[in-house]
């Protein structure tokens, strides 16, 4: 699971392993992360970062990146595409058995998520 929360205050990124701290509020230690200060529309450009994100991922379970406002659609498809392997989905999505999945119309591979 990997959350991207839209606030502003993201920095650029050295090694991902430098950035990454226990999940505030008492969350048991060995699961999550919260990745302070990076900037996911540069850093998913890096191989490296592709590379330490998923390890990261897969050893904790959740990772937290706060401080992504900045993020354009086109950003958002570049940092999931870190974790796909097809080029892209093509309108393809699990939904979890809901209904209609609502989607950015100039990027469908986007689902919205929330109350809208």
């Amino acid at each position: 699971l990997l959350s991207i929360a839209r606030s502003s205050g993201a920095r650029s990124m050295s090694s991902l392993s430098n950035h990454l701290q226990p999940l505030p509020g008492g969350s048991p230690s060995h699961f999550g992360r919260e990745g302070i200060g990076i900037d996911l529309a540069e850093a998913s450009t890096s191989p490296q970062f592709a590379g330490e994100v998923r390890d990261a991922l897969y050893e904790n379970g959740v990772l937290v990146f706060r401080g992504q406002s900045h993020l354009t659609p086109q950003d958002e498809m570049n940092f999931a595409r870190l974790f796909s392997h097809q080029p892209d989905d093509q309108n393809q999505s699990y939904t979890g058995g809901a209904g209609t999945q609502h989607r950015l119309p100039e990027y469908p591979s986007i689902a919205l998520v929330g109350s809208y």
